[in-house]
């Protein structure tokens, strides 16, 4: 009976391919498919060729049906005999996007990490709406690598769906980089339903020092404005975490307050409020009548218990114009204490034209290579000293090369100094201390570019031979800031550099910025020559290039055998095709 239902069927499918036309056909394959029954609409399909084997539209809607079925080898398969027996086939860029979505598609059904987590990355960096779903299912796995990864891309995309599925794991996540990078997702998606979250965060005693740095950045991000009521709330608040923002807000918002409030901001019982309240005064523009009534409330503080709040007091004196601070705050660039030399030097450094002279000679006196980095990178743009500012420069890269550095923020996003690395590992991201250090690095090359230092090229060059250049795409943003047209004509003379290394890095980082074509010539050339590693830089690379030029190079590598490098061939194909 079984097998005289099965022989109908196929009669079926033949009349109907037969006397159907290729349009009946495949609305009838594709409905088929609107169900996930892939299997009947592959068959529908598969019957219709067998009659008509020069249909083209049969064959590109089979392939598509292959594709949404994640049997990417078959429609790689078919789509290699069509372009085999029509010229056209090969280059019809829809039908490759197809079966690039399929390649990805492949992903969700390995157990591979690595694998899941390129398709992921690659998903997300087409900016089509099918990522969304991608993300979506990652944001829910158990491996914390895929909701870390999840987290950091969904801020690239506003869909609700995306957001609610963020909240509703935020309640539930134990693992503290993931919370932290679903709360700024969810706050550079201005999420305002976690305000209420990320005060409680603030307020805790458990609160990690980066957990509050986060904290803040995304309230912020979340305030537009706000009331004087509101303000006035949280300035009164018993939460410590709560004044502390209100500070911020101050100074983000550009708000005024009356002397009595300042005053009892500038006397809290915690020292990250009075610091953040005299930051917040160093950043607005003060009245005469304001810069008077701060005088006294000031002076007291000079002689506070904290001596990042004495600092910051000195600071904020000598902005105003008080001589006598000036050369107390240099006193703190010789303390024992490492962090209060490097926070009196960032300080000392910021005086301005009044500081100046000061500045330059605690710099030839210290033999701190911190203390003379920070005051050296406050001085740039305001002393004329530009060639003492670029060796400075170069002397401290090449006297920390044994070790990790970073940029430090002190109570603002505007007020950033140079310290040894305090980045944690994490280990679902490897050598992120090292990622960081290689951001900080590539900000200083760039400061060298922006400076005209003759050097700049050779130090970019020697730079990009490093074994240890990191993510290239955070690198390359990292020096190639906008408007940092020096260090972008320093690259390009790269790319016909004789070491290969340089010329792939060089590739790679102008790439990535999407400017010049003539590194896919290069990172093409190099493929077949490089490890592993560096071909998914390369690939990676061509997906952000998104050059037309490069998808027959990428078609070929469909059916790589590494999963990796499929995953992102397919996902740099969909980027070129869509740029």
């Amino acid at each position: 009976m079984t097998h005289l239902f099965t022989c109908f069927l196929s009669f079926t499918l033949l009349l109907t391919s037969l006397f159907g036309s290729d349009k009946e056909i495949i609305e009838k394959a594709y409905a088929y498919l609107d169900i996930g029954d892939y299997l009947s609409a592959a068959s529908e399909l598969k019957v219709a060729l067998t009659c008509r084997p020069d249909s083209k539209d049969l064959r590109k809607a089979l392939i598509k049906v292959f594709s949404e079925s994640a049997d990417d080898m078959a429609a790689i398969q078919l789509w290699k005999e069509s372009s085999n027996l029509f010229e056209d086939f090969s280059s019809d860029v829809k039908t490759i996007e197809t079966i690039s979505w399929g390649v990805l598609k492949k992903s969700k059904l390995t157990s591979l990490k690595s694998v899941k987590n390129s398709a992921l990355v690659g998903a997300a960096a087409t900016q089509d709406i099918r990522a969304v779903y991608f993300l979506k299912e990652a944001l829910c796995q158990s491996d914390a690598t895929l909701r870390l990864i999840a987290a950091r891309l969904s801020s690239r995309f506003g869909d609700k769906l995306l957001i609610d599925t963020m909240k509703s794991v935020l309640k539930h996540e134990k693992v503290w980089y993931v919370r932290l990078e679903l709360i700024k997702s969810l706050a550079s998606l201005r999420c305002q339903d976690i305000a209420e979250d990320l005060q409680e965060l603030l307020s805790s005693s458990q609160t990690t020092y980066e957990e509050k740095v986060v904290a803040i950045q995304s309230l912020l991000l979340l305030y537009d404005n706000i009331t004087e009521e509101q303000l006035h709330k949280l300035i009164k608040s018993k939460r410590s975490g709560h004044r502390l923002f209100a500070c911020q807000i101050i100074s983000y918002l550009n708000k005024h307050l009356d002397i009595q409030e300042i005053e009892t901001l500038l006397n809290d019982p915690s020292f990250e409020v009075q610091g953040a309240i005299l930051m917040a005064l160093a950043t607005l523009k003060l009245s005469d009548r304001e810069k008077e009534d701060l005088l006294d409330p000031l002076e007291k503080l000079e002689n506070a218990k904290h001596d990042f709040v004495k600092m910051n007091t000195l600071w904020l004196r000598t902005l105003l114009g008080n001589q006598a601070s000036l050369k107390k705050l240099q006193s703190f660039v010789f303390a024992v204490n490492p962090e209060i030399r490097r926070l009196a030097a960032a300080f000392l450094g910021r005086t301005g034209s009044i500081g100046e002279e000061l500045a330059l000679e605690t710099m030839s006196k210290s033999c701190d290579p911190y203390v003379k980095i920070n005051i050296c990178l406050g001085l740039t743009g305001v002393s004329d000293k530009t060639k003492q500012i670029r060796q400075l420069i170069h002397k401290f890269l090449a006297e920390t090369d044994h070790e990790k550095i970073m940029w430090q923020f002190y109570m603002s996003q505007n007020f950033k100094m140079i310290s040894p690395s305090l980045i944690r590992h994490i280990p679902e991201m490897m050598d992120y201390p090292a990622l960081i250090d290689s951001q900080t690095r590539l900000s200083l090359l760039n400061i060298l570019a922006v400076l005209r230092d003759p050097r700049a090229e050779d130090a970019i060059k020697q730079y990009l031979k490093s074994k240890h250049l990191g993510s290239t795409f955070f690198a390359s943003r990292a020096l190639l800031e906008e408007g940092s047209l020096e260090a972008e004509e320093s690259i390009k003379k790269l790319l016909s550099h004789p070491d290969r290394h340089v010329r792939v890095q060089a590739g790679l980082v102008l790439a990535f910025y999407g400017e010049d074509e003539n590194a896919f010539e290069v990172l093409k050339e190099a493929y077949g020559e490089v490890d592993k590693e560096l071909k998914a830089q390369i690939l990676e690379a061509l997906g952000q290039l998104g050059s037309k030029k490069a998808i027959p190079f990428l078609t070929n590598l469909l059916d790589d055998p590494f999963n990796t490098n499929r995953m992102l061939a397919a996902s740099a194909i969909i980027q070129c095709v869509n740029h």
